[in-house]
């Protein structure tokens, strides 16, 4: 039985003349030629059959994508990520084509010199945009697939003319189809908001097999990649290094898309349109470490620099990211990087979030690496077709089980903890939510909570509860304000949203709309004095925000006599007081009253471990109770890291672990009344 053969990209060598290695590469650069399918009216039946079912499969995978959205989307559970994408299209559908970002306080053109939202105008406009734009990003990562899939079939039938090969071929696509749709971090990139760089990847593989097949059709994807942003560009800037390096044939077409990206890429960054681009996510390189923030005068030619002169810090780097590395190029086979037509984008790639500083979170597997995913596919049974040349059938069965075993582990994995990382509100609150987004005008500013922020982008004035957001302008004649200290995916610490919350309802003219579910909403019509909105909270938290199951809150008078008295029930009067800190030593405190014994606690809640706890034997007049407890280190929270080598690294938590005080009561007919918590570090601020 013959076995697949003459691979017109590779090049052939005779076995009996061995020259110099340059010497053999350069006349495989010199002879090699475009991949050359045959007409598909050739393709062997099963290739056909494998193909059509392969794509059937890809169909379905993007019909779960879009189901997962749209539930996504129900939920609320849309970070501030798809505020860069939201918020422009919906403006730019109003008819304002120079949208400006409230979020991020420049406009959309100078985020990351995305021309994409033009583009996407006119597709979601056909219905609820929040909905459409997650499909269209579906449609984005799906169909890089589907390319990827095509380009792989062209593969394996230009070197096998052969009918007699044709059940192998079609085991090949069969399997790299499972391969491409088993790949879990597929439905992660679609989970995490909207990025261009999941857009860039359809262009990336479109660009790639245009230029394997030198199609004219390569342009097409050339200047779609440079429309959607300095991300994109740099994957076609890869892409044009590709076909530099691999033929003379392709020199030319690489030559031009590498100076015309370059040069584009150059361009944005001198015209100031890649302004959350920070280069400081790779300050561990650098002599001076900055943070993401704070990279003022960085750019991407002192980081390559630094890496030059310093290879140590990037070897340093890629060690704390080499679980993060494994988990993105493991389940597509992780052999494929070294496949020569995806390598330069492969490396780009890898290079891009693998080298960013580990505390960043930025190398996670997901939308910053979705590029991978079927290029590396593409690349693993492109070599498995390689290794047929040599006549090693018996290690290519192996090898495809083991890619597909591989694959199929780290989806069973890991996507039973796509619900609950990523949509963390709850039904009730969603329901909520949606009430309240109903009653808000279209002119009002919003001012909500991250972990909910792009449900609400689709207004031209919205903003986030965050830490470090101490002020946001006044913008509207109405102000609302969307708080909720204990759902969604949130940065900013709960005891500063409770503290908030205080704030806003002693607030003269703010009225409260609701309180329910975890949803706190407040309407405010300020003054015309008011330009600005303060958003930062006193350090003491009112207790009546953080009730316990044996706690029921009292409005009794001003809000700042308001409290949490017990109900009889044995249990905390409060809790979920979350305050996030660093190691050190805290002392938390509690004005409270009791005619009973009650028992004041001080948990790491990220652990579950008591800290300390002192008994107080009840006073009848308010008082001040205190306990002192020692944070020795950041400890991992409990959460999924997978197991073995389908493991992935988690970042440590932001900013420290959540400290909690609790007021814990044994019930019956003693009375327990919580006034106010505060959390001080000893020796700190």
């Amino acid at each position: 039985m013959s076995t697949l053969t003459g691979d017109p990209n590779l090049g052939t060598q005779a076995a009996t003349d061995r020259p110099g290695w340059w010497r053999r590469r350069l006349h495989a650069w010199q002879t090699a030629e475009p991949l050359s399918p045959p007409p598909r009216s050739e393709w062997p039946a099963s290739v056909h059959w494998a193909l059509g079912l392969g794509l059937a499969v890809i169909v379905a995978q993007l019909i779960a994508l879009c189901a997962w959205s749209a539930f996504e989307v129900h939920r609320f559970s849309l970070t501030p990520d798809f505020t860069t994408f939201a918020q422009p299209l919906a403006l730019i559908l109003r008819g304002d084509l120079s949208p400006y970002l409230s979020y991020f306080g420049h406009s959309f053109i100078r985020d990351h010199g995305v021309f994409l939202e033009y583009l996407l105008a006119p597709v979601v406009w056909l219905g609820p945009h929040a909905v459409l734009i997650k499909w269209a990003q579906a449609a984005a990562l799906t169909g890089a697939e589907a390319l990827a899939l095509l380009w792989l079939t062209e593969i394996v039938v230009s070197v096998s003319p052969g009918s007699d090969s044709s059940r192998m071929s079609a085991l090949i696509i069969g399997a790299a189809a499972v391969v491409l749709v088993a790949n879990p971090w597929t439905f992660w990139a679609e989970a995490f908001d909207a990025h261009a760089g999941t857009f860039a990847t359809l262009w990336a593989v479109g660009a790639l097999r245009a230029v394997a097949l030198n199609r004219r059709s390569r342009w097409l994807w050339f200047a779609a990649g440079l429309l959607t942003g300095d991300v994109s560009t740099s994957y076609q800037l890869a892409v044009g290094i590709g076909a530099l390096l691999s033929s003379r044939r392709t020199a030319q077409t690489g030559l031009v898309m590498s100076m015309v990206a370059a040069t584009w890429y150059e361009g944005l960054h001198v015209a100031g349109l890649t302004l959350s681009s920070g280069v400081g996510i790779y300050g561990d390189l650098l002599p001076v470490k900055v943070g993401p923030s704070s990279a003022r005068g960085v750019d991407v030619v002192s980081v390559l620099t630094a890496m030059l002169a310093h290879p140590a810090r990037v070897l340093r780097v890629l060690q704390g990211n080499a679980g993060r590395l494994w988990a993105n190029v493991s389940p597509g086979g992780a052999i494929g990087v070294f496949y020569p037509p995806v390598l330069p984008l492969v490396v780009l790639a890898l290079a891009e979030s693998q080298l960013a500083s580990p505390s960043t979170g930025f190398a996670l597997a997901g939308f910053q690496s979705s590029v991978l995913y079927p290029v590396i596919t593409v690349g693993t049974f492109a070599l498995a077709i390689r290794l047929l040349r040599v006549h090693h059938r018996g290690l290519v069965y192996v090898l495809i089980a083991a890619v597909c075993v591989n694959a199929l582990a780290w989806s069973a994995l890991w996507l039973p903890q796509l619900s609950a990382t990523w949509v963390r509100v709850p039904a009730p609150a969603a329901r909520t939510l949606a009430s309240v987004r109903r009653r808000i005008g279209p002119q009002a500013e919003v001012v909500v909570s991250g972990g909910e922020i792009g449900a609400f982008a689709d207004r031209r004035w919205v903003f986030r509860i965050a830490p470090g957001v101490g002020v946001v302008p006044r913008r509207a004649q109405t102000v609302w304000f969307i708080v909720t200290p204990l759902i969604g995916i949130e940065t900013a610490p709960v005891s500063a949203s409770d503290g908030l919350i205080s704030r806003l309802v002693s607030t003269p003219g703010v009225h409260e709309v609701a309180d329910a579910n975890g949803v706190w909403a407040f309407r405010w019509t300020p003054p015309p004095s008011v330009h600005t909105i303060r958003l930062t909270a006193p350090a003491r938290v009112p207790a009546w925000t953080v009730s316990g199951s044996a706690g029921t809150v009292v409005h009794q008078g001003p809000p700042a006599d308001w409290f949490v008295a017990s109900n009889g029930k044995p249990g905390y009067v409060v809790a979920h007081d979350y305050f996030r800190e660093l190691p050190g030593t805290y002392t938390a405190t509690a004005r409270l009253a009791a005619s009973g014994p009650v028992r004041l606690e001080l948990w790491n809640a990220d652990t579950s471990t008591l800290l300390a706890r002192t008994d107080f034997p009840g006073a009848n007049t308010p008082v001040t109770v205190s306990v002192t407890g020692v944070l020795r280190h950041i400890a991992r929270p409990h959460q999924f890291s997978g197991f073995g080598p389908w493991s992935e690294q988690q970042p440590l938590p932001a900013g420290g672990d959540q400290l909690e005080l609790r007021v814990w009561s044994p019930g019956g007919n003693d009375a327990v009344s919580v006034y106010s918590l505060l959390l001080h570090r000893d020796g700190g601020p």
